[in-house]
């Protein structure tokens, strides 16, 4: 004879304290093709449920030490097995019971002595309603997984009340924001433009982002945040995100730590590696403009004189502006000097040299006027 095809590997859990009847349905749903697994109770049943994976289960009311109600109060308050279809079989003379267990969640019933044609039918249905909600469960989860990847690159690129705007579809302009003290600082690679021009631009890049890879752990450390990096420039901002009163002790501090950060370091062709490093104290706008490429930045005279001070800082120097000078200059070593700033035309400047030892008060404060 000529073996059923097998039309899936889903297990059908029989649950009958007859053993003729659990061989009579067993016989008919593996002769259409299913897997059959046997209960002869009710506690057998939640032994093989905690074990296997099981599709439909067909359950017999009345049973020795757990019935079927018993089990499928189980199963409903299981979030694991709440959604197994369940065929209630009872005899016919029992009718109150199976409306009883349709009421307590059961989705069909068969009476004895059960047809095979009705069997068929109600497996049928009910196996194909439940590969329709695992299907529509396995979508949500990928989405629920999408969703949070979103969040997650969201929460990388922007500050965290900036990425739960966007989730909330509040327009841009509702995006920005004043923040009225904070210490932008510029940070630029210097002979990026020269090592690009003589090694492959690949090396080049990658090397780079190991730089500014380093500087945001520092950044982050410092209690500050990237905004962006334009090129060799790296931006970042202390206060933004999180009020600090010691902003601008925290940005030179950070502004120390990167130049530090950077002294072991040669370019692929054995160049040292040195930065510019500019801040500015002071208010900002923070916030993201536009519809479709989002980018979280900061605006406003005090970026503009960040930027300004880093193009007037020497390779391997640190140079602020008044701003920032005016809350720092008790906790570090200084040189003042007047420069031409472009755009804003002279200014007083002050090079920072490093802290001022706090154990050490004779310790000067400014070792250069000029």
């Amino acid at each position: 004879m000529r073996e059923p095809m097998r039309i899936n590997a889903e297990y059908i859990l029989i649950v009958e304290d007859s053993e003729d009847i659990r061989f009579l349905l067993r016989k008919q749903l593996e002769r259409r093709g299913y897997t059959v697994l046997e209960a002869h109770d009710g506690l057998e049943a939640v032994e093989i449920l905690k074990r296997e994976a099981v599709a439909l289960i067909i359950l017999d009311i009345m049973m020795p030490h757990l019935d079927g109600f018993q089990v499928l109060r189980t199963l409903k308050a299981n979030p694991q097995w709440q959604h197994i279809p369940v065929i209630l079989v009872s005899a016919v003379s029992d009718m109150d019971s199976i409306v009883k267990g349709i009421r307590m969640g059961a989705d069909e019933y068969l009476v004895k002595p059960i047809k095979t044609p009705l069997l068929y039918a109600h497996v049928d249905k009910l196996l194909e309603r439940k590969r329709a909600h695992d299907r529509e469960q396995e979508m949500i989860a990928a989405l629920k997984r999408e969703q949070a990847r979103t969040e997650h690159v969201l929460h990388n690129v922007l500050p965290p009340e900036i990425a739960e705007r966007l989730k909330e579809a509040i327009p841009p302009e509702g995006m920005i924001r004043q923040v009225e003290a904070v210490t932008v600082l510029f940070a630029d690679v210097v002979g990026f433009t020269s090592q690009a021009a003589s090694l492959p631009a690949q090396e080049v890049a990658q090397f780079l982002g190991r730089i500014f890879e380093r500087f945001e752990e520092l950044t982050v450390a410092c209690g500050g945040e990237k905004i962006k990096t334009v090129g060799d420039a790296f931006l970042a901002v202390v206060g933004l995100a999180q009020p600090a009163p010691d902003h601008a002790l925290r940005g030179v501090k950070l502004a120390l730590t990167l130049r530090a950060a950077v002294e072991p370091l040669c370019w692929p062709d054995g160049t040292p590696v040195q930065v510019r490093i500019g801040l500015a104290s002071g208010p900002v706008a923070a916030g993201v403009l536009g519809t479709n490429r989002f980018s979280f930045d900061v605006w406003g005279d005090t970026v503009n004189t960040a930027s300004r001070m880093q193009e007037l800082a020497r390779p391997g120097t640190i140079v602020i502006s008044e701003s920032t000078w005016n809350v720092v200059r008790e906790c570090v070593v200084w040189r003042a000097q007047e420069r031409e700033v472009k755009g804003k035309g002279k200014m007083r400047v002050y090079e920072v040299v490093g802290l001022r030892e706090e154990e050490d008060s004779s310790a000067p404060l400014c070792v250069e006027e000029g």
